[in-house]
């Protein structure tokens, strides 16, 4: 967060250019599908219902799915 507050964010300002934050905490570790947390083993998600993808796409789904400061998603 402090580089962000001290170099990106004046930056950004500078330029006229958005920025967001998001939290990312536990994206690689919730079920994109059912909301179940649970740790992957190795570099597989597989939830028990049956959901099974690679962490980091686990991860990016969530995170795209997240809503941002308006309560709209960055998703089309």
């Amino acid at each position: 967060m402090r580089l962000y507050n001290h170099t990106i964010r004046p930056s950004c300002s500078r330029n006229k250019v958005t920025t967001l934050i998001k939290i990312v905490a536990y994206t690689s570790q919730t079920c994109p599908y059912c909301g179940q947390r649970k740790k992957a083993k190795d570099q597989t998600y597989q939830c028990t219902c049956g959901y099974t993808a690679h962490r980091d796409r686990v991860g990016a789904i969530n995170i795209m799915r997240q809503p941002v400061a308006d309560g709209n998603s960055l998703s089309a």
